[in-house]
């Protein structure tokens, strides 16, 4: 678990913390100096949370964020004979834009007021509180670092929060940890902290630093400054690592599992602009971007509005200037860098762009994401990978819901008849529905197009269809037991469909196919069978493209071979050259033929890929 300070500067949250823990949070040399906290200092609050010290100088904010970002519990602190100050108010901003839902207000520097000064403070506190809509609820306790007045009373506060509240991380699946320091011990090398946000790691793990994509390996653990030999979600941990130099890592860098995650310097978020901003979010805005602990430049592009007004919300686009590596449903902060005030934040839906435009299929996708309902965010990412189908493990990584929780939802979805399930694979019901008609569309297009051949091959209509090859099957299945389609051979066609030929044409077509099987391997030509048969040469041509477009016929170097005499061609060669090279002169001689019909039949299998030629001989491919 993790506990945070948030407030003005000077308003004695360092105190606070050192009180709490007996740890001071402010390390660095200059924090000593000026009294003032410039970075994120860390304290434990005995083995049950770490205590994150964030500055309260406007100046340093980005700190603050990055500290604020795995915050669980809130401690917002309001120095009694000052009151509400600027950096109270963006603090609470901030917090309230992450989503940190917990919170104690500590009134510190009690012992500088009197009584009714203190109790007025905590009526205006808890009005400014419910007019924020933010914390109006929470605990109000006074505290004096100089005399520790009031700090059994917080710490008893605090530790049955600890016991009801759950932690706000979202269990992946993965390994994921957002870095907020680097630094190097003598003998020991490289050291990484943050907070876990997902998964667990033991010692001698891989992981993998992002956006660098370097693969390093764990070779110690510390936690609450004991070492140990594995760390999990929602504790603070610091990691030497192997295989990387301190200087290549910063802020803002992640630890993951290897080979899941991409950086990405396009994501997709709804964001809320605060209702005091003082001043509007145009569309192709450039701001700060703040996510985990990483800060960046972001170029604003908002979906289907010109401009985002104070209080109001909606679908945004950020087009960021370096490389991040985040989730969705990662809360962000986003800061007018020219004023250096926050102006809104938000959470994010994808860490990229899937969509070509944005119509009303894309924004109903987006709707679904940011649904407060977890069945919807659920049918939201079914839906996105529509053509490919999702498994249970990736939808436990985009939306960090527990996975025993996703299967009953998902069953729940079945029953519904919203998705179908196909070998681990979850697909949208209506776009399922959408596929078997598009393929029948397709069918029907073929048999308007080529009205002489008896359906389409299997392998064309598949590549026309960019679904995956499970739930095509699934479909083709379907249409076939509702009697849509029907399939011979490798022919697909609606289940109506007939090739229209008079008595007479069946007779003749019959009659050449005939005529092709007696004569095998000297088979006739079309002037042959116009002859013989005495066919008008309209009407023969007609039925030898019946022949051919259902393949019954094979045209070779310009001679027709009948299907069924290819294939015994094909397994006379197995039985022949199955262990020593084929020549046309042999070749020839099996078939009871002439050159003018064996080597055609001989550069057909080359071109198949079953032979192979080598000069004059070839030899039989397995």
């Amino acid at each position: 678990m993790v506990i945070g300070t948030a407030g003005h500067i000077d308003h004695g949250k360092s105190a606070l913390v050192k009180a709490l823990t007996g740890y001071d949070p402010d390390r660095l040399k200059e924090e000593k100096e000026r009294g003032m906290t410039t970075d994120l200092g860390f304290a434990f609050y005995g083995d049950k949370a770490t205590i994150i010290d964030v500055p309260g100088h406007e100046k340093f904010i980005r700190h603050m964020v990055a500290g604020a970002y795995t915050i669980d519990l809130l401690l917002l602190v309001i120095a009694a004979n000052e009151g509400i100050k600027p950096q109270t108010v963006e603090h609470l901003n901030i917090a309230k834009l992450l989503g940190i839902k917990e919170g104690i207000v500590v009134l510190t520097k009690k012992d500088l007021v009197s009584e009714e000064e203190l109790k007025n403070l905590e009526k205006e506190v808890r009005d400014f509180l419910f007019q924020e809509d933010y914390l109006s609820s929470a605990p109000i306790i006074s505290f004096s670092a100089v005399t520790n007045e009031g700090l059994e009373d917080l710490k008893r506060l605090i530790d049955e929060k600890l016991e009801k509240i759950t932690p706000r991380k979202k269990e992946r699946g993965i390994f994921f940890m957002p870095i907020d320091r680097v630094f190097t011990i003598k003998g020991f090398g490289t050291i990484v902290a943050g907070t876990i946000l997902s998964g667990g790691i033991n010692i001698g793990d891989n992981l993998e630093l992002l956006p660098q994509k370097i693969i390093v390996r764990v070779r110690g653990i510390e936690r609450h400054k004991k070492q140990v030999t594995t760390a999990k979600i929602g504790e603070r941990a610091a990691l030497n690592l192997l295989g990387v130099e301190k200087e290549i890592i910063e802020r803002g860098n992640v630890l993951a599992t290897p080979n899941i995650l991409e950086p990405t310097l396009t994501l997709i978020g709804f964001l809320k602009i605060l209702k005091d901003s003082p001043v509007s979010l145009k569309k192709r805005s450039s701001v700060k971007f703040h996510i985990g602990t990483k800060e960046t430049m972001a170029k604003v592009n908002l979906i289907l509005k010109e401009e985002l007004k104070p209080q109001e919300e909606g679908f945004a686009i950020f087009h960021v200037e370096e490389p991040i590596v985040a989730n969705p449903y990662d809360p962000f902060i986003i800061r007018n860098f020219s004023l250096n005030i926050t102006v809104g934040g938000g959470y994010l839906l994808l860490n990229h762009n899937p969509f070509q435009k944005f119509d009303e299929q894309s924004i109903a996708i987006l709707e679904k994401l940011k649904s407060e309902e977890e069945s919807e965010r659920l049918l939201g990412f079914i839906t996105l990978q529509a053509q490919k189908g999702i498994k249970i493990k990736d939808l436990q990584l985009f939306t960090g819901i527990d996975k025993e929780k996703i299967k009953r939802i998902i069953e729940e979805l079945i029953k519904e008849k919203k998705i179908i399930e196909i070998k681990d694979s979850y697909y949208p019901l209506e776009k399922y529905e959408d596929l078997k008609n598009n393929i029948l569309k397709i069918i029907e297009t073929h048999h308007q197009n080529c009205p002489y051949r008896k359906g389409i091959k299997e392998s064309e209509l598949k590549n026309r269809l960019v679904y995956d090859e499970d739930l095509i099957t699934k479909a083709l299945w379907d249409l076939l037991i509702e009697k849509k389609i029907k399939k011979e051979g490798n022919f697909l066609s609606l289940f109506s469909f007939q090739i229209r030929l008079n008595e007479k044409e069946e007779n003749y077509l019959k009659m050449i196919e005939k005529e092709f099987l007696k004569r095998e391997y000297t088979p006739p030509d079309f002037l042959e069978i116009k002859n013989l048969l005495k066919i008008d040469e309209k009407i023969l041509k007609k039925l030898f493209t019946i022949l051919l477009e259902n393949e019954i016929l094979i045209k070779v170097d310009d001679i027709y071979f009948h299907q069924q005499t290819i294939e015994k061609a094909y397994e006379i060669l197995k039985g022949n050259f199955l262990k020593k090279p084929i020549t046309v002169s042999e070749f020839r001689q099996i078939l009871k033929t002439t050159r003018k019909y064996a080597l055609p039949l001989l550069h057909y299998f080359d071109n198949k890929g079953i032979t192979e030629r080598k000069g004059d001989i070839r030899y039989l491919k397995l």
